[in-house]
């Protein structure tokens, strides 16, 4: 893993600011708050290995979330735990708690945390047979036949009912946690894309209000069928 991203910050042209990147193959997983993605991408880690590996492919597919912040931090030569405040949105009661939180060494760092951020998504994406889960992964990575973009959706009344459920609080409650992390994502979202969160950087939805994560598992696996992505 170090020397793929040792290389990847040597090569001059991935220096520049270009929002594309040639990737090959990833998949990136973007979910709304409420919809728990993990028993989608674990089984989808697990169908890609089982049965969609090249006769003699010893590059297996990694599911890539957290690897992220561990080599954002060796890159800017700190521990994880000081930037993972820009993901850790769900830990703050509001936006404004959140910003007041950050130190002024946290406020002047924020473009190196991002910038690096950027250059290890960018650097998993290259390496390939990768499922980035969040991290502005779609918007980092672009367009490309080489990736696929995915996005999990519910309706704002499902993923409360969810919420409510996962941790065992009012309606009230789960309500206002929602629209929160809804509003923290729109903004995580906005540091990494000037754009925002717009429908063009995914390729396909999933309702999960409406789809089991069986059927999402068996279209995204023929989606990448389609691009070629896998065999």
């Amino acid at each position: 893993m170090k020397n793929f991203l040792e290389e990847y910050l040597k090569e001059q042209h991935l220096k520049t600011s270009s929002s594309t990147v040639k990737p090959g193959p990833v998949v990136t997983l973007s979910r709304e708050f409420g919809c728990d993605a993990k028993p989608l991408y674990k089984k989808l880690l697990q169908t890609l290995n089982t049965f969609h590996l090249a006769i003699g492919q010893k590059e297996k597919w990694n599911i890539i979330s957290k690897e992220i912040l561990d080599e954002s931090a060796k890159e800017l030569r700190t521990n994880s735990k000081n930037i993972e405040y820009l993901f850790a949105f769900d830990k703050k009661s509001s936006v404004d708690d959140f910003f007041m939180s950050m130190t002024s060494k946290y406020y002047q760092s924020d473009w190196k945390v991002r910038e690096a951020v950027t250059k290890v998504v960018r650097a998993f994406a290259l390496k390939g047979h990768a499922i980035i889960v969040g991290r502005a992964g779609a918007q980092i990575i672009g367009n490309n036949q080489q990736s696929l973009h995915v996005k999990i959706i519910a309706s704002h009344q499902w993923r409360v009912k969810r919420v409510k459920e996962k941790y065992q609080i009012s309606e009230i409650e789960a309500n206002k946690k929602v629209e929160e992390m809804d509003e923290n994502r729109k903004r995580l979202i906005s540091m990494f894309s000037k754009d925002g969160d717009r429908n063009e950087y995914y390729d396909v939805f999933y309702n999960l209000e409406h789809l089991g994560t069986d059927l999402v598992i068996s279209d995204i696996v023929h989606l990448m069928q389609l691009k070629k992505l896998i065999a």
